[in-house]
Parts: structure tokens; sequence; C-alpha cells
């Protein structure tokens, strides 16, 4: 995917790429504790604290198994996409900003070019 990036953008990408996956690791583990939190708590004193616990982190092992197959849907229906735009540059059926053809692997020399 970096190699798809003008060689001047590369390190811009490269940081944006790095800070998405930070955020997304610490926000994902914010809102699985939260819910397995929520999860043994609503289980009340009634139940035995193994098993509140218990219904907790399954329930959010759930919810990871769910994000984890949106997540592959998701790189699925990109990859396509990617693919698709991959096939019309080859046929020359894309332009760029200014109207020129894009050729297959084409990265501008320059920022200007872009």
């Amino acid at each position: 995917m970096m190699t798809s990036c003008a060689v001047e953008h590369r390190g811009f990408a490269g940081g944006v790429l790095n800070t998405v996956v930070q955020l997304g690791s610490g926000i994902g583990i914010a809102v699985e504790y939260t819910v397995a939190d929520a999860v043994t708590r609503a289980q009340g004193t009634e139940v035995a604290i193994v098993d509140a616990l218990s219904k907790g982190y399954g329930t959010t092992y759930w919810i990871g198994v769910g994000l984890l197959g949106l997540s592959a849907l998701v790189a699925v229906v990109f990859r396509g996409l990617w693919k698709m735009q991959g096939d019309a540059i080859e046929e020359g059926n894309v332009t760029d900003l200014h109207g020129a053809a894009l050729a297959k692997n084409a990265v501008p020399e320059r920022a200007a070019d872009v």
C-alpha cells in the first residue's frame, strides 16, 4: 500500500497509518473493558463472581469476533475496489486531477505533478 503513494508522501502516509493503528488499539481496549465491566456488574450479587466475569469476558470476545469479521469484509471490499481501479488504469480509463491519462505504475516525480 505504501508503494502506491508518491515518494515524497510516504513518510506522512506511514505516520498516519501508525497513528490510526495506535488509536484504534487504545479505543478498542477501552470499549472492550467498558462492555466487560457493564455486563459483569449487570449480573448482580446473586451470581458467583466467576460466572459474572465469564459472562462479561465472553461478551467482549464475541464482540471482538464480530469486529474481526467486519474488518475482513471491509478488507475484501476495498481490495476489490483497488483491483477495479488498477484494471481501469491499465485500460487507460482513469485520469489525474489535470485530465491527463494515468499510466500503470505512474508515480509523479515531484509534488507539483500531483
